[in-house]
């Protein structure tokens, strides 16, 4: 994690770049997680995709999202890492090589939580898309202090409540079709001696009660609940179809 130290004593991009290509991060996603299978059926059930959409999954790693969309959609994956071999090499913040309106959607799974400016990102997408569609952490969730730490090798770099996110999509000019929660089954720190407890917590009696959670996600009571934010939003611009 040098690499993310090195970025938040310059503020130079480089050392993200070079810590996304690395060997250390790619091996990440080495497997497809179960628990990312569930999120990529969802993510595209609620995009309600049309035939002949353009899609661009900004932070699209190994581009696993893209087997998981209709076939009739025109999916285009960017990444900043090189070693993926994404379609498009770019900055989230600064996609200075995509004309405004390419897209139908951008995609920012797990991402915004990532930049140093997700703001900068947030006004990238409404450029050159008409509808965002974004996944964040919710630092309300049981092991939020994961993400409330301040350690220089900590790579979430953007730190936000859900109603934080909230109000930097709508500074944007995107409005939000859409805010839920997802994923509610209980979690404890990551550290080694615990995995297994996350093990039994992840396990099919505690995911029944996931999937029933997750099936009323957009009440009230909810949304700002599960250990992670999904919203939807649209520019202000686009007549809604």
């Amino acid at each position: 994690m040098s690499l993310i130290s090195d970025f938040k004593r310059t503020g130079d991009k480089k050392y993200l770049q070079e810590f996304y290509s690395s060997k250390e991060y790619v091996a990440i996603y080495k497997e497809l997680k179960p628990l990312w299978i569930k999120k990529y059926k969802l993510i595209c059930k609620l995009m309600k995709l049309k035939k002949g959409d353009k899609v661009l999954d900004v932070g699209c790693a190994r581009k696993q999202l893209k087997a998981f969309l209709p076939k009739n959609i025109k999916y285009t994956g960017g990444d900043i890492s090189t070693t993926f071999k994404p379609d498009l090499i770019l900055d989230a913040e600064n996609m200075k090589n995509i004309k405004d309106k390419t897209y139908d959607w951008v995609i920012f799974l797990d991402v915004l939580e990532h930049l140093p400016n997700p703001d900068k990102a947030l006004l990238e997408a409404k450029r050159v898309s008409k509808k965002v569609i974004l996944t964040v952490p919710n630092l309300y969730r049981g092991d939020s202090l994961t993400f409330v730490s301040r350690l220089l090798v900590d790579r979430h770099l953007t730190k936000r409540r859900p109603n934080k996110w909230v109000k930097a999509v709508k500074t944007t000019g995107l409005s939000i079709n859409l805010m839920r929660g997802f994923y509610y089954c209980p979690s404890i720190f990551d550290f080694r001696i615990l995995r297994s407890i996350n093990k039994i917590l992840e396990s099919k009696p505690f995911q029944k009660v996931d999937n029933i959670l997750n099936r009323h996600a957009h009440k009230s009571i909810l949304k700002q609940l599960g250990q992670e934010i999904i919203i939807i939003a649209e520019d202000h611009g686009i007549k809604k179809k």
